[in-house]
């Protein structure tokens, strides 16, 4: 890693059902050592960029490109101006009501990828584009849909098909469910948030659970075959641990160093601080507080002038 060059990386993004915006913030990191970051940063560090694309795929092919073949995934257009596209505006509504926002989104940015927190990404690739083939990627990053949502056909053999490559797979938090519906955590260590495990362990019998590490890095031979590495996570923001991890370890030096620095990430270790039944009474006491505060919802403090 990377296989394109050793001053260039491919990373593909699979967003799948809405996505947590938390889980994708590691990619982030990917995109702070690209040439365009790093020429920032003092002295020779800025010399020190790579090559970085980065491809959003929000499609399971079932939308893809009447022609495949023809497309250019490097050429991108932006979607159209909401504001450039007519709607009509009765009486009962004037152009900067929200839900005539909505209905121009709708009509425009059929590219958007719902996220958490009422964000949007723009997700201009398909599991069937060209760009994002095995072979053409270094890094497939799988951030946490909603538990338990199943994938189509087509995402999974996407996410199967990599892995049989022998891509590195980035899995974050809830992303586990995706990975383990694909097949390819089966027979190899794997890290998932915590609360999720009994579920997990019940369903996907043949995953090797780890409870105990925020993230597990498997490189593993499975069935005799050997697949590419794979890198799971525990909740949400262990991503952005394990990716520094992973940074560091794949790119090690003066830049990943100064990367995982200026973005305070990488220094909470491998290991939990707690143990599984810790974190569960943890749990149980916020439970418990809940109810003793019944239905009175918390309220932000407004400045009154």
């Amino acid at each position: 890693m990377p296989k394109s060059s050793p001053s260039g990386l491919r990373i593909a993004v699979l967003l799948t059902f809405e996505t947590q915006v938390l889980d994708m913030a590691g990619i982030d990191l990917f995109g702070m050592l690209s040439k365009e970051y790093m020429e920032n940063l003092p002295g020779q560090l800025s010399a020190l960029g790579l090559d970085v694309q980065i491809y959003y795929i929000g499609k399971d092919g079932s939308e893809a490109l009447p022609d495949a073949s023809k497309e250019q995934p490097d050429v991108k257009a932006d979607p159209p101006n909401p504001a450039t596209i007519p709607v009509e505006v009765t009486n009962s509504t004037t152009a900067s009501t929200p839900v005539l926002r909505q209905v121009q989104a709708e009509q425009t940015n059929n590219n958007l990828r719902g996220l958490t927190a009422q964000a949007y990404i723009k997700a201009e690739y398909s599991v069937t584009s060209p760009s994002v083939q095995p072979g053409q990627l270094d890094i497939v990053m799988i951030p946490g849909p909603e538990p338990g949502q199943q994938q189509s056909k087509q995402t999974l053999d996407f996410v199967r098909q990599h892995a049989k490559y022998g891509t590195t797979i980035l899995v974050v938090c809830t992303g586990c469910y995706v990975a383990a519906q694909a097949g390819i955590l089966d027979g190899r260590k794997a890290s998932a948030p915590r609360a999720l495990l009994p579920q997990l362990r019940k369903e996907f019998s043949l995953v090797k659970w780890d409870d105990q590490r925020r993230f597990v890095k498997d490189s593993s031979t499975v069935s005799g075959q050997s697949e590419g590495e794979l890198w799971t996570s525990g909740g949400i923001c262990n991503g952005l641990e394990m990716i520094a991890a992973f940074i560091k370890e794949k790119i090690p030096g003066p830049m990943s160093e100064a990367i995982c620095a200026m973005a305070d990430v990488g220094d909470k270790g491998e290991y939990y601080n707690s143990s599984v039944g810790v974190d569960n009474a943890w749990w149980l006491g916020q439970i418990l507080r809940a109810l003793f505060l019944g239905k009175r919802s918390p309220q932000l403090k407004r400045r009154e002038d």
